[in-house]
């Protein structure tokens, strides 16, 4: 069976992604509970807020190993802060561990201070392994 769960930690914009899935005619289920979202085949894990509060919310609803096993072979999006959470760590208040499924930090941007809406930034693609 074809269900997709919107992971509910409150940190995403449910409202939002279930409009979407209403709109493609997709089956789906809004839940934090483990229980309840391992009969799914694919999972979103939207996100809004900080990376810190997050954490703590997936941890506290026993959510982060679960997710972590999921990863292995259960396709996973993640949307806006959703997304940051794959990364190994995230510098935000002295630093979080985060899920790890992508291997790498969330580092702030600097911001110039002749520039204080936008920041430039590189990416190195000779740091990524191939197995990245």
């Amino acid at each position: 069976m074809r269900k997709i769960g919107i992971v509910d930690y409150g940190q995403g914009n449910i409202n939002s992604v279930s409009k979407a899935l209403d709109k493609l005619n997709v089956e789906y289920l809004v839940s934090g509970s483990v229980d309840a979202l391992k009969i799914c085949s694919h999972l979103i894990l939207p996100g809004v807020g900080a990376f810190p509060t997050a954490m703590k919310k997936l941890e506290d609803l026993k959510l982060v190993e679960f997710l972590q096993q999921c990863a292995v072979n259960t396709p996973i999006l993640g949307i806006c802060l959703g997304a940051q959470i794959f990364m190994d760590y995230m510098e935000e208040d002295g630093g979080v561990e985060g899920l790890g499924f992508i291997k790498g930090e969330v580092i702030k941007l600097p911001i110039e201070e002749s520039n204080t809406s936008w920041s430039t930034f590189s990416f190195n693609k000779n740091n990524l392994s191939e197995d990245s």
